[in-house]
């Protein structure tokens, strides 16, 4: 499977799971531009919406995922974000230093899913961020989530 048939659209499950052919790849996670103004230093959802929309993905038969968040990161601290389950914070990928201002594209390629997500069919993901000066400003523009 080419990663272009790979990256779908998290919020349209697919009941067949990794078995089946996904969609043609779709924007995901905050789905239009975001300013966490003031974003802290301790984890915050970075979708919209009043608690961070959820994000829905099945990873059902599924053994790899890659993530891609695209982002300009303004301020002057170090960044950091990472996916993670809703119900219990479980984490899917996190980087700790997504560097200083800037634009940044965290990749993280194709990774092997952590034994926590593996046969559990659809779960709730959020997506969240945080940098090391509590007053920074990054954007947010999009999330892409790959399953196979």
């Amino acid at each position: 499977m080419g990663i272009e048939r790979a990256f779908h659209d998290v919020t349209d499950v697919d009941p067949r799971g990794c078995g089946a052919a996904p969609p043609a790849p779709q924007l995901c996670g905050p789905g239009a531009t975001i300013t966490k103004t003031n974003i802290g230093t301790a984890y915050v959802n970075i979708c919209p919406g009043l608690n961070g929309e959820r994000l829905i993905a099945d990873f059902t038969g599924c053994t790899q995922f890659r993530l891609m968040l695209h982002s300009n990161l303004i301020g002057t601290g170090a960044f950091a974000a990472r996916v993670v389950r809703d119900a219990d914070d479980v984490v899917l990928a996190e980087s700790t230093n997504l560097g200083a201002a800037g634009e940044r594209e965290l990749d993280t390629d194709w990774t092997n899913l952590p034994a926590a997500f593996l046969g559990v069919g659809v779960v709730t993901l959020r997506a969240q961020a945080k940098s090391a000066t509590a007053t920074d400003d990054p954007v947010f523009r999009a999330l892409r989530l790959g399953l196979r």
